[in-house]
């Protein structure tokens, strides 16, 4: 009872905070996982599974954004002393995107233009991360009932582009607002480290955390088909060049893993406030 309590407890604290950044998953993995497919109840093993996220609603500094992140790929890495789990995340990740650049400045660029919008549609790419789950603390309560204490740390990079984003400007030259396909590509680095506490009954794992994270990258935008015919700001294509960032947040995840043996497990992880973010995830020890 006095676990629940503090589940409760725990979540009504955190729910001030804000969220963004990438799935942190279940810190009892690496000790409950402990019987490999073929390597049997040895004290490190080699843990592999598919995972799924959906992220919506991120927002970054100096922009209005209407974002939604797709992640599908697999999370694979070695389990060292049943407490320990060194991971990558490797897969494809696809974007949209509906944004305001409020940091807009017209003289880093050749045309008298501003940027209203930008519609975004990325094709799939390459998504990589490296991660770190470490178990600090486990507590027997009753036979199959355990509390636990875990931190994960991990990077994420994502790199997108698409040559068909559609953006939105008002041309102080025409006097009229008009509207150009785009070449659009972004370099995106996040940043994250959780703490966890875990409550397992049985094969039942609920988790609950708090974590800090950070997003930051570059971004380009060239207009096709856009020659300004300004004498003052010469000729040319526009081809914006920014930065775009979170600052640091703060938030909160809950999760429930379901270990349907010591090798196998399934999973899902929500978070909210500043994005609102889903992922599902199973995984098998060999």
């Amino acid at each position: 009872m006095r676990i629940i309590v503090c589940f409760i407890i725990l979540t009504i604290v955190l729910a001030a905070g804000t969220a963004a950044g990438a799935p942190v998953g279940n810190i009892a993995d690496p000790v409950v996982m402990s019987t490999g497919k073929f390597s049997g109840e040895r004290a490190y093993g080699f843990i592999a599974g598919i995972e799924a996220e959906f992220v919506s609603n991120r927002t970054f500094l100096e922009q209005e954004n209407k974002f939604k992140f797709n992640f599908y790929g697999i999370k694979a890495g070695a389990a060292l002393k049943d407490n320990i789990f060194i991971y990558t995340d490797l897969g494809l990740g696809e974007m949209e995107d509906s944004k305001k650049i409020y940091n807009w400045d017209p003289h880093r660029n050749v045309a008298n233009v501003r940027i209203d919008r930008i519609e975004i549609e990325t094709d799939p790419n390459f998504v990589f991360g490296l991660g770190i789950t470490a178990l600090m603390y486990e507590h027997k309560i009753d036979e199959d009932v355990y509390f636990r204490i875990g931190l994960d740390v991990k990077y994420r990079r994502i790199s997108l582009e698409t040559d068909s984003a559609t953006v939105h400007i008002s041309n102080f030259d025409s006097g009229f607002r008009e509207v150009y396909s785009a070449y659009y590509a972004m370099n995106m680095d996040e940043y994250q480290g959780a703490l966890a506490v875990s409550y397992q009954y049985e094969n039942f794992v609920p988790y609950i955390g708090y974590k800090i994270s950070d997003c930051n990258g570059d971004e380009e935008i060239i207009l096709k088909n856009f020659e300004s015919r300004n004498i003052e700001f010469g000729y040319g294509n526009i081809d914006y060049k920014g930065n775009f960032y979170t600052n640091g947040r703060r938030g909160l995840f809950l999760g429930l893993t379901y270990y349907i043996s010591n090798t196998f497990s399934i999973g899902v992880e929500g978070r909210e406030r500043d994005e609102e973010a889903f992922n599902i995830i199973a995984q098998m020890r060999f």
